[in-house]
């Protein structure tokens, strides 16, 4: 199995380029060199996009690059802040393959996350980029400018027919229980304990341990899709939770994310993940879900023995890199 890794730049470093925030006058043109649009169309294809971005609460005063006064703008990045204290990046399409291309995307990405927080006032834990393992120049880029690499994923989907009801016979002691069965701030309190025990030892992405606090990260997972707590499951032993599995509605389909699964090590190997899915996946037949999908880190060979049991297949692969932020732990 190949795991894309950030490459090592080619010789000695030049005097890094020069990048700044893209003002207002050039933002149609960086808008441009964004998308990739060229030639006649490219005000107009800008200028959807602006709309557009407008129009999902996507701030375009946030994009950083390389440009002179009277030249065009050269390379560009976007940063998206999203719900945990994250800001997801976003670069301008391959402008060149040599050395001084690659410094001026790294130099872009750079200056967006050392900008971010005085133009978007807060302070972020985490940068995030999922670059396609094919974007070698993006991957390269991002690695010059200080992320780091935490998983190769692997995108699944595996559609989900209508399912009875399943038998499921939980060891003595545990129960699984929807997150809506408890107040909100108790239920919060359960998930962040989950999220800490369930984190332990794991195989999906380990790298990102610690770089983020749980609050946060629960807060992610809630921005996922529609959040809705009765899909929202958690295994619970006692009073205490040991494991849970995480399920949001995508707005625009009939289908839901496996946003989260994971168990305490210490019940880990009986079975119990599947049986979670079992019951979480019968839930979401219930509500009319017709497909499922997942990520995974494809060093995470339980996860993928999982998923490939339960019929996922792979339709996508990302490269995940990060670059801990001023509020990071």
């Amino acid at each position: 199995m190949t795991i894309v890794r950030p490459s090592q730049a080619p010789g000695s470093k030049p005097e890094p380029p020069q990048a700044d925030w893209i003002p207002p006058s050039r933002r149609l043109d960086a808008a441009a060199r964004l998308v990739g649009a060229t030639g006649p169309e490219a005000r107009a294809s800008a200028s959807r996009f602006l709309r557009n971005a407008e129009r999902h609460g996507i701030d375009a005063s946030l994009m950083w690059g390389v440009f002179s006064a009277e030249g065009p703008v050269r390379e560009v990045c976007l940063a998206v802040p999203g719900r945990g204290s994250t800001v997801t990046m976003f670069l301008s399409p391959a402008n060149g393959s040599g050395a001084p291309a690659r410094a001026e995307r790294a130099a872009s990405i750079a200056a967006a996350c050392e900008g971010f927080a005085g133009k978007a006032h807060h302070s972020p834990e985490l940068f995030q980029t999922l670059p396609e393992p094919t974007e070698r120049w993006s991957i390269d880029a991002f690695a010059d400018a200080g992320f780091l690499f935490v998983g190769h994923l692997l995108y699944l989907q595996a559609p989900l027919s209508p399912l009875p009801e399943p038998d499921i016979r939980w060891q003595e002691g545990l129960r699984c229980v929807p997150a809506s069965a408890y107040g909100q701030d108790h239920r919060r309190r359960l998930l962040i304990t989950a999220l800490d025990r369930t984190y332990r030892e794991t195989l999906d992405c380990p790298e990102l341990c610690g770089l983020r606090s749980t609050p946060n990260i629960l807060d992610s997972h809630e921005g996922a899709g529609r959040y809705d707590p009765s899909h929202w499951w958690l295994l619970m032993r006692g009073e205490e939770p040991v494991g849970c599995a995480l399920l949001s509605a995508n707005s625009d389909t009939p289908s839901m994310e496996l946003v989260y699964l994971g168990l305490d090590p210490g019940v880990r190997g009986l079975g119990l993940a599947r049986r979670m899915l079992d019951h979480a996946f019968a839930k979401a037949s219930e509500a009319g879900v017709a497909e499922i999908t997942c990520a995974v880190d494809r060093r995470n060979e339980p996860a993928l023995s999982l998923y490939r049991s339960l019929g996922f297949s792979p339709f996508a692969e990302r490269v995940a890199l990060v670059r801990k932020g001023p509020a990071g732990g």
